[in-house]
């Protein structure tokens, strides 16, 4: 009995995974390459097709966009996916601003690129130029994280920053909800969204073929929910660690059936 955890070398959560169905008598690994006789497979931030699990996904984030509008799922629009390397001002529109420079596969925000107008795109221009792609900016009000395992919610948590007040979108901040800034991800309690945004996270993973992931859904300043991204492979602190192996023990137990 043997599964493999496809990921990035020295990935804590694999490992972290990886230690958990360890537990349970299977002889568990993670890493870029699985060891031979490995019985069952699972992607967790590497696409490996013939895996178990999440072998088929969306993983090029401006893609996941594309492929959830032409669903009907409401997404921030990608308003431009290729030629990023010659692209000028004179090339857009004045109705895309404010908007976002991003990569393909980016982590963390690290890779957000802010362009409110006109100057700000063409003192950023050589950034820009090493992006993917444009996707307009929404005015966020809230954003939640659902993490869906096998076509069902598992947890759903809100994003919270006790110690930004600035709502200045320039302030990275405020701009970008992310760890470092620190917005911290708190379980929700009673919210009137939650089935809301349950709905729209696992309509989101059936779209784009995840058998599990944690799905990014922000709530807008107009009122409306939009998914941002799917991510494929998640920190997860210890208690979510339980329930994504406890997952992947039961699809692997299913699969020697």
């Amino acid at each position: 009995m043997s599964m493999h955890i496809f990921c990035k070398d020295a990935a804590p959560t694999a490992e972290s995974i990886v230690a958990h169905i360890a537990l349970n008598d299977v002889n568990a690994t993670c890493g870029i390459v699985a060891p031979t006789g490995t019985d069952f497979s699972v992607c967790y931030g590497l696409v490996r097709r013939g895996a178990n699990l999440n072998a088929d996904i969306v993983y090029d984030k401006a893609l996941q966009l594309v492929r959830l509008n032409e669903a009907g799922i409401a997404v921030p629009g990608v308003l431009k996916n290729c030629g990023m390397d010659t692209i000028d001002v004179n090339g857009i529109n004045n109705d895309w601003y404010p908007m976002l420079a991003r990569k393909r596969r980016h982590f963390k925000g690290k890779d957000i690129v802010w362009i409110p107008n006109a100057n700000a795109f063409t003192r950023k221009i050589r950034k820009i130029r090493t992006s993917d792609f444009l996707v307009r900016y929404i005015s966020k009000e809230r954003e939640f994280r659902v993490h869906v395992l096998g076509g069902r919610w598992a947890s759903i948590s809100e994003k919270v920053n006790e110690e930004v007040d600035a709502i200045d979108p320039n302030v990275r901040g405020s701009l970008i909800w992310a760890h470092r800034y620190g917005w911290q991800h708190k379980l929700t309690g009673k919210c009137k969204l939650r089935g809301d945004v349950a709905r729209i996270a696992i309509d989101a993973t059936e779209v784009l073929d995840f058998q599990f992931g944690a799905v990014d859904v922000m709530l807008g300043v107009d009122g409306n929910l939009y998914v941002l991204e799917i991510n494929s492979a998640p920190s997860l602190n210890e208690r979510r660690v339980e329930k994504y192996a406890n997952y992947f023990m039961s699809e692997y137990r299913s699969a020697q059936q």
